[in-house]
């Protein structure tokens, strides 16, 4: 699953705690984990039969499983969720008997039958009906430009919310699947179609049987879609459209077949399954879902306008592409066992669609982009409240409230660092051991580290261990000593006056690079313990080290301020892009941990600012949102202004506002964070003009418009936009039939200054004409006016609230802490008190509000410690 930010990154996972009953069984002990269903019954096969008519509320079913009872007992356990249950039997070697059912906690079913049953093998047979869900979650329905559809999500636990069955990742069986749905629709599941028939004047389709998967990648999808046929691909294939949508398949299409053979190429064997359908959704909450055969793409990814689509749409495509499919081998064709292992899925994933992408789209630079996610995971890996990448799951406490950028960018980045370390060619190796070795079957991260160490000769185990079993980012020190050598020290990195506890010492594969005045060399080294002195080769004294070359480890890294400094000064000659680009990150944490001052920061800042590379300065700006949050007040907000203008306004006299021709893809990446920056904060009257000028343009016809800059000029011409503009974005909102389009004027929406203006944006979030996944995006736009009221967002929440969660994906009440989130203690003091209230509750929610509260305390405390060098230093630049 590829996911999205914040709130929304994989966050999107439901709960997994599944309460046992108490009830005993004949089996000498009673099964003690509560938190999963009790082995003595496993199923061997599954079939569901579905009856779905998009335009009804309700749907009827029933499923068939031939299932494996290992002791003599009257009951067992399955999995289903707020569906009526018609009737139930099972039949064997005892014969057939009706089963009673006894509903537990969440979605746990014990059924009973009259007698024990003697261990052996059963058909059980369930008739149920249930309604369709309406937000995004499990078996639900969507309304889009008047067509009635049904799509599913059933990672990580909501297949039970579908049809009874063993909902847990371990048990992967055969599945087969037949959807009985009228005439005009087409139906698609996991597999290709076996046969169809008319019953009823509606149409059956029987899909073929699947091979052994788990019933989280179960997928359905009906509606009265158009298929899109991509050519150059091993297995049959197609782009899977909303009616009127095919035209803006065309991307997809050439984008999958070179993605999907470089994938074939990696792996050194085919794609495993008989097809491959690329499904557009118009109501879902992650990004996308690899569903076996069958994988769903929120539209806006997967449907592009030909006429107009940006570099930053084709590379998001590229990106998200690559890794589900990369998905049908990693936790596909090899599932992890139980959830504690989900980084097997999607560290590999991710690392997998980075490789694949840099390797088939270089052009997309995503070799450089890539590092800002990594630099993001070590942020969050900073706090308290983190937690391993490999942690155990025992609770939906525990599930709900992961962090999605340490089990997919932490463990993404420790991949790609370890595989820098040993060599492509033989992780590799490991990598198609491991896929060979347990092909259709489930396995562990022991497992995978197994095969690794084998094909390395590193022990993996040991080494990769270190990063996976516990929470943190190591923090090297390097110290030149003369004569050659070189001191590296490790200690767990932290912010000031954090009192993070002292884990056992990574195992950490530093790569410094450095300069002897002749060239430019690397050493590599595993730091074992706390220290080490080494000696570079030929007795090097170098001129420069740069601790870690090319940004490939996973830690951060420390050296006095002046040689900070000295690196900043030679970076453009010296460092990569790469190396540059979390370099800005780099003297971010230093802030934060306390070794450089506000003042320094802005000043390093301010250089960093200067760099050639788009990149560069496209991180740096996004960096600068920490100095607003955290520094800019009402009265300094002045001379921020005009030092963004110093500063930006540079940039933008090179690059221009509008696109040239054949400019650096970086370039076009770069402009709409250039118009943001310069018309939002720099306030630039000219900006802000031409924002206008170019948001008239686009409401009178988007082709128009450069769609790279249309977005951002939208946001922009939205700040000074009176009630005509206001209601030209909500019409064209309204109306607009290209997903991307839709997406800007909505975020457009949220960002008009006048009070009155963000009533009526806000009344639009709650009015329920918004789908799931847009339902944040006006809240998120009109929280961008915080400096000037911040605490806006909190009163409209709590004002709002049983209206919010009404509307909302119920796994996102979880993370409603984050509306606390910013600087102001006062507000995480109310926050505290407000759901400290039972009915405001969720499960996991007790290690968001730890998460956000230090946020906002380590936010306040920088503001109170840095906020005099800040001002000193942004009005002696406003004063020049």
């Amino acid at each position: 699953m590829f996911s999205f930010h914040p709130a929304a990154r994989s966050v999107l996972l439901v709960a997994i705690c599944l309460l046992m009953s108490t009830t005993a069984t004949l089996a000498d002990e009673a099964f003690e984990d509560p938190w999963r269903l009790d082995p003595i019954a496993s199923p061997d096969f599954q079939s569901v039969d579905l009856v779905l008519d998009p335009g009804q509320r309700e749907y009827t079913g029933s499923t068939r499983i031939e299932m494996t009872l290992h002791e003599d007992s009257d009951r067992f356990q399955l999995q289903a969720f707020e569906m009526d249950i018609d009737g139930v039997t099972i039949a064997g070697q005892a014969g057939q008997f009706e089963l009673t059912v006894e509903e537990g906690e969440e979605a746990l079913q014990t059924l009973i039958a009259p007698q024990v049953l003697p261990a052996g093998t059963y058909v059980l047979s369930i008739d149920f009906h249930n309604d369709y869900d309406i937000r995004a979650t499990s078996l639900y329905k969507v309304t889009a430009e008047d067509e009635d559809y049904l799509f599913t999500q059933f990672e990580a636990t909501d297949a039970r919310g579908a049809f009874p069955c063993f909902d847990e990742p371990q048990y992967k069986i055969e599945w087969q699947i037949a959807l009985t749905v009228p005439a005009g629709d087409i139906a698609l599941s996991n597999t290709p179609v076996e046969e169809t028939s008319t019953v009823d004047g509606m149409q059956r389709t029987l899909f073929m049987r699947t091979r052994p998967m788990p019933s989280y990648l179960i997928a359905l999808a009906v509606g009265p879609f158009e298929l899109v046929e991509v050519e150059g691909t091993s297995i049959p294939t197609r782009i899977v459209t909303p009616k009127g949508k095919a035209h803006m398949a065309a991307e997809a299409a050439r984008n999958t077949p070179p993605v999907l053979a470089a994938l074939e190429d990696y792996f050194g064997r085919p794609y495993p399954y008989r097809k491959l359908d690329l499904v557009a959704v118009p109501e879902f909450l992650p990004g996308a879902m690899e569903n076996v055969g069958l994988i769903t793409y929120r539209d806006t990814i997967l449907l592009l306008d030909p006429e107009n689509v940006t570099v930053a749409q084709k590379r998001t495509l590229s990106s998200v592409n690559a890794h589900e499919i990369a998905h049908q081998w990693y936790g596909n064709l090899v599932t992890m066992e139980w959830w504690d292992d989900l980084w097997l899925n999607e560290s590999f994933a991710t690392w997998m669609g980075h490789k694949i992408t840099n390797e088939v789209f270089p052009e997309f630079n995503l070799k450089v982009t890539s590092v800002r996610g990594t630099e993001g995971a070590k942020d969050s890996d900073t706090s308290a409240a983190t937690e391993a990448i490999r942690a155990p799951v025992m609770s939906n406490s525990v599930f709900e409230s992961m962090d999605a950028s340490i089990t997919y960018m932490k463990g993404e980045a420790v991949l790609a660092m370890f595989e820098n370390f040993v060599g492509e060619e033989n992780f590799r190796e490991g990598v198609r051991n491991y896929i060979n070795k347990h092909e259709w079957g489930s396995a562990t991260g022991g497992d995978l580290l197994d095969d690794l160490s084998e094909s390395t000769g590193v022990d993996f185990h040991t080494a990769m261990g270190t990063f996976l079993d516990q929470p943190g980012v190591p923090d090297v020190s390097v110290t030149p000593l003369g004569d050659g050598k070189v001191e590296l020290s490790q200690t767990r990195f932290s912010f000031i006056d954090q009192d993070l506890p002292q884990e056992q010492p990574w195992q950490i594969p530093v790569v410094l690079k450095y300069s002897d005045g002749k060239q430019v060399r690397e050493h590599r080294t595993l730091l074992t313990g706390p220290s080490e002195i080494i000696e570079l080769p030929d007795g090097a004294n170098p001129e420069w080290i740069h601790p870690n070359s090319e940004e490939m480890g996973y830690y951060r890294w420390e050296v006095d301020p002046a040689q900070l400094m000295e690196m900043i000064a030679i970076s453009v000659d010296e460092f990569s892009p790469r190396e540059r680009v979390a370099l800005v990150s780099q003297v971010s944490a230093q802030l934060r941990a306390g070794r450089i001052n506000g003042g320094d920061y802005l000043a390093m800042s301010t250089a960093l600012m200067q760099d050639p590379h788009p990149e560069v300065l496209n991180t740096a700006l996004g960096n600068l949102g920490e100095v607003r949050q955290a520094f800019v007040t009402p009265e300094l907000m002045p001379a921020f202004r005009s030092w963004v203008r110093q500063n930006v306004g540079p940039a933008v006299e090179l690059y221009g506002l509008t696109p040239g021709e054949d400019e650096a893809e970086g370039v076009s990446l770069l402009r709409p964070s250039l118009i943001a920056w310069m018309g939002n904060w720099g306030e630039d009257p000219e900006v802000r003009l031409f924002a206008r000028q170019v948001a008239d343009s686009y409401l009178q016809d988007p082709d128009l418009v450069d769609a790279s800059i249309a977005g951002a000029c939208l946001r922009v011409a939205a700040i000074d936009g009176d009630w005509k503009l206001y209601n030209a974005y909500k019409k064209a909102f309204e109306a607009a039939t290209v997903p991307a389009e839709r997406s800007r004027y909505l975020a457009g929406l949220g960002r008009f200054a006048k009070p009155a203006m963000q009533d009526a944006a806000l009344a639009l979030a709650l009015s329920g004409d918004l789908r799931p996944q847009e339902l944040f995006t006006i809240p998120m736009g009109v929280g961008m006016h915080s400096w000037e009221q911040p605490d806006r967002m909190w009163t409209w929440f709590v004002a709002n609230y049983d209206r919010i969660i009404e509307l909302m994906p119920p796994q996102f009440k979880t993370y409603m802490p984050f509306f606390a989130g910013g600087c102001e203690e006062e507000r995480l003091v109310a926050a505290r008190e407000f759901f400290a209230i039972e009915e405001h509750q969720a499960p996991g929610q007790d290690r968001i509000m730890e998460r956000v509260s230090e946020g906002v305390i380590e936010c306040a405390d920088l503001r109170r410690r840095e906020g005099p060098t800040v001002e000193e230093f942004l009005l002696d630049q406003s004063s020049r």
